[in-house]
């Protein structure tokens, strides 16, 4: 269970990695990787080990434990700082998280996947890669958490403003089942997903 925002600058139509920025609160867990993708999606918290997000290899084979070599360990809030959530973000500004890296091509097709089965535009929200890229990369299981690649504008704001729903609809689970970490003065908290702005990102590049 993971969000946030991404880098996007202006008017460019990627081939770079765009991330996400998260209004709300926030928390931490091990971060997955190519080896150990794990059941739950980090970025919604949905089931993710499906045929359609994860790939079909996934069912079969543990990948070896060299595809894990490029990660790097989860960035962690001192204790009691935020309410704990799962999301692998780091604190910019009072309310402000950014995602701890840029939206991954596992994070996109989990949001391809479940766009698909209710919207006609699904089609308009496919990075247009040339097919030797997508095969050898996109469609690759050894990058499931690498950057996205081929994502413009419009379609990174469409995946914000799913991803936040997603996780919001979780929040609202959890409540319901019992959670108090999502409720501040008795209200449920929400959260709300979009792209950094120019002023933000500078910010976070200062460190």
């Amino acid at each position: 269970m993971h969000l946030i925002d991404r880098f996007l600058k202006t008017s460019l139509v990627f081939v770079m990695p765009f991330s996400v920025l998260l209004l709300g609160c926030a928390t931490f867990i091990s971060h997955p990787h190519s080896g150990n993708p794990g059941d739950d999606s980090p970025y919604t918290g949905k089931k993710w080990k499906v045929p359609g997000i994860l790939y079909p290899e996934y069912f079969f084979d543990e990948w070896p434990s060299e595809r894990s070599l490029f990660y790097q360990g989860p960035y962690k809030l001192e204790s009691g700082a935020h309410p704990v959530t799962d999301f692998g973000v780091l604190p910019l500004l009072e309310g402000v998280f950014l995602d701890q890296t840029e939206v991954t091509v596992g994070g996109y097709r989990e949001f391809l996947f479940h766009i698909s089965r209710d919207n006609q535009d699904f089609s308009e929200l496919v990075p247009e890669l040339p097919p030797e890229v997508d095969s050898l990369y996109q469609s690759n299981p050894p990058f499931l958490f690498h950057p996205v690649i081929g994502v413009n504008r419009e379609q990174a704001e469409a995946y914000c403003a799913w991803r936040g729903e997603a996780v919001n609809v979780l929040i609202r689970q959890e409540v319901t089942e019992g959670s108090t970490r999502w409720l501040e003065e008795g209200q449920i908290m929400r959260v709300r997903m979009r792209l950094p702005r120019e002023a933000e990102w500078e910010l976070a590049a200062a460190g």
